[in-house]
């Protein structure tokens, strides 16, 4: 552009130095250097318009869009489910593919039970198998040119087989940093590894090609697991999450969420309670059908997408799609491949083997009660009553606080026993572990937490605990035996009971007391009866139960506990409807930030600006409890994204503000509760959600808040101060 404007200035000078082709003009304005810096702004920006917004090919219409709305927005979806197939309840998951006529081929993990399969859609039959070898995970599977590229967890070992017969004819390795899934478009294949890295891979030479990071909004989409190609996009399930992303596989941009909840809350309302985490896409190009299952899923999905036409509240996605990274590869070598107990998904050993070599080489001898010595089983599982503990000293237990000592000297009795501090403990061998759960069998599996998979099992003395066996195996021994030791002593009639734990390896498992009911959320989310089994009556015990377990954590010992993962899932019920909070404690194994982004993204977790995992309070623990009173009072879930009000703090605000207060309960209730004890329990949990975390109650106070006699509002002061 400076040569061009030199030339023109010469140029210029050329013509008014002949007379003859620039006659005298007494009129004319002499030039002027700025008419010359004019002209060359003018003729710099048409060329820059020229050159960047052509090439690009954005038209004047679109870059005016994009001027006047600003950038355009991932699209969000949620589905129609269009028919359902018989899928294998055995199959984990780990890929899927359509092939045509109606046929799938699978890849299914676990050591011991990878395989890769051809399934007839129709009927969910396996028409042909391929077992792996016991030292593999089988992972992400997709088709090339009659070849099935396969890879396995944690060797960075693919395999390829003949589509026809599922014989295996390669072995190679990838470049990737580990193999979660595959996909392809024919022409390459596209990889993820568990991160947030979108892999492009020659098939040929099986060299990674290219690679992005995919993200959304500024955010990484980590755990990227199962992908499927679908219309020029790559789709990923995201691990952990009812989610798919669709993908840019240019720029690794996401263009849009696939929102899946019901799926899997659908089939564990049916009794499926053993079921994983949603994993598998399939997509058949001739008739646009979509396909989607998970690990251990009895039904595949045929489903169909709807657009959500309103605009969602900012965060949603965050909350509900995206995970913190987990960083499987940094197991020892020694356990790379044969240890249990870093993920529910993962690190699961041969359990069904395990069990019959239990079961034949392993006899137990059964002893009565009374042979057993002081620090035997029995003993040991037996808590003290209040007397005994008298009898024996309070000193050598935890001590009631000051403040819990004159606040609620009426609830003392909840507080079950004040034992030593070594009479709680037992430490389990593995074996007695194993032979309890049957061999972690599947079907002892009676729940996945957020920290680990829960087994019903017997001990030899025949008493039935329950066994949580945790997803971890990074902390240190020292470490998980403190933290136990600080919740293991912890007695109080709505706590749930730790006895023991077992610390062999990498395994790390408790041992709690059997509640023998289910949890708050079946019974408020997953009953399929029309009349809910939980009265009024019922619900308000509940609430009370919860605050005094709450608070004897907060204010009844020395040293404080946060629970840090109060919700309906975490709350436990006997046969007599009585809560018992389980749980407590736990985060403190995983890091503050595992239970502070899974509390987010369930709605649970106070919106402070401020907010961050290590500044964490009991004032946080209020506001679970405020959104928990909310859940059981209306019976609805604290993030419902079928709603056009999704969040329920909000819309209990706003039903609260335009006077329909009578109209929170939950429709399910067989009979309505009066006015004014609805309006005062809604009172209490508006107190613990204040948007300003000085103002919220401590649990002590919010004891006597939910006494009758301590509440007593009317509707115009309830209004006013639902205005917070």
């Amino acid at each position: 552009m400076a040569s061009g404007s030199l030339r023109n200035k010469k140029l210029n000078k050329r013509f008014n130095a002949n007379p003859m082709h620039n006659p005298p003009n007494p009129m004319a304005s002499p030039p002027t250097p700025s008419n010359y810096r004019r002209r060359s702004s003018l003729i710099l920006a048409v060329f820059l318009i020229f050159c960047v917004v052509v090439p690009l090919g954005i038209s004047s219409n679109v870059l005016w869009t994009k001027l006047k709305y600003g950038p355009v927005l991932p699209r969000i979806y949620s589905i129609e489910v269009v028919n359902e197939f018989p899928h294998d309840p055995e199959a984990f998951t780990q890929g899927l593919l359509y092939a045509g006529n109606d046929t799938l081929f699978e890849s299914t993990g676990m050591y011991g039970l990878s395989s890769v399969r051809k399934v007839a859609l129709q009927t969910g039959k396996v028409e042909v198998l391929q077992r792996m070898e016991s030292s593999y995970f089988g992972e992400g599977l997709t088709l090339v040119d009659r070849r099935l590229f396969q890879v396995t967890w944690l060797t960075k070992t693919g395999f390829i087989y003949d589509c026809y017969n599922l014989s295996k004819f390669d072995k190679f390795t990838h470049q990737m940093n580990d193999g979660w899934g595959l996909a392809t478009d024919d022409k390459v294949l596209f990889g993820s590894d568990g991160t947030s890295t979108l892999y492009k891979i020659d098939p040929q030479t099986l060299k990674v090609i290219d690679k992005h990071i995919v993200k959304f909004n500024g955010y990484e989409v980590h755990n990227l697991n199962e992908l499927e190609f679908v219309k020029g996009e790559v789709w990923a399930n995201v691990w952990g999450t009812d989610c798919i992303a669709r993908i840019s596989y240019g720029d690794g941009s996401v263009l849009g969420w696939i929102l899946l909840p019901t799926l899997r809350e659908e089939l564990i309302r049916d009794g499926n309670t053993g079921i994983d985490v949603l994993n598998g896409i399939a997509w058949d190009s001739n008739r646009n059908r979509i396909f989607v299952t998970g690990k251990l899923w009895p039904k595949l999905y045929e489903i169909k997408l709807h657009p959500i036409k309103k605009q969602s509240r900012p965060g949603v996605i965050e909350q509900l799609c995206l995970r913190p990274p987990h960083n499987f590869l940094r197991t020892p070598a020694k356990y790379e491949r044969h240890s249990g107990a870093t993920s529910i998904e993962k690190l699961q050993s041969v359990t069904h083997v395990m069990a019959q070599v239990l079961r034949k080489f392993y006899k137990p001898k059964f002893r009565s009660s009374n042979s057993y010595d002081t620090s035997s089983l029995d003993r040991r599982l037996l808590s003290l009553n209040i007397s005994e503990c008298e009898m024996n000293g309070l000193r050598q237990g935890p001590v009631l606080s000051a403040q819990w000592s004159t606040r609620t000297n009426s609830h003392v009795s909840d507080v079950e026993s004040f034992v030593v501090k070594d009479a709680w403990r037992k430490m389990f061998s593995l074996k007695e572990i194993e032979v309890a759960t049957n061999g972690f069998a599947r079907e002892n599996v009676i729940g996945n937490g957020d920290y680990g998979t829960v087994y019903s099992a017997i001990l030899l003395d025949g008493t039935r605990v329950a066994v949580k066996k945790l997803i971890i195996n990074s902390c240190q021994a020292e470490e998980f035996i403190a933290q136990v030791e600080e919740i293991g002593h912890v007695r109080h009639k709505n706590l749930v009971k730790l006895l023991g734990y077992s610390l062999e390896g990498t395994h790390r498992i408790l041992v709690y007391e059997y509640v023998d009911n289910k949890t708050l959320r079946h019974w408020l989310h997953e009953c399929p009866q029309h009349i809910s089994p939980l009265t009024w009556r019922i619900r308000m015990n509940v609430i009370q139960g919860i605050a005094k377990g709450l608070a004897y954590l907060h204010e009844g010992i020395d040293k404080k506990v946060l629970h840090r993962s109060l919700k309906s899932s975490n709350i436990m019920l006997d046969h007599q409807w009585n809560p018992k909070i389980t749980d407590f404690g736990l985060a403190n194994l995983f890091g503050p930030q595992w239970g502070f982004i899974i509390m987010e993204s369930l709605g649970y977790i106070a919106p402070e600006r401020d907010a961050s995992p290590e500044a964490f309070t009991e004032k946080h623990d209020v506001y679970s409890f405020g959104v928990l009173i909310m859940e059981i009072i209306t019976g609805r879930t604290p993030i419902d994204c079928q709603l056009s009000q999704p969040y329920l703090v909000d819309w209990l605000k706003s039903m609260v503000a335009s006077g329909k207060t009578a109209d929170v309960a939950d429709q399910s209730l067989a009979e309505i509760p009066c006015s004014k004890e609805l309006k005062r329990i809604v009172l209490v949990a508006l107190r613990c959600v204040d948007p300003d975390e000085e103002h919220r109650p401590n649990m002590g106070d919010v004891m006597h808040m939910l006494q009758p006699r301590d509440l007593l509002l009317g509707g115009e002061e309830l209004l006013f101060i639902s205005g917070i």
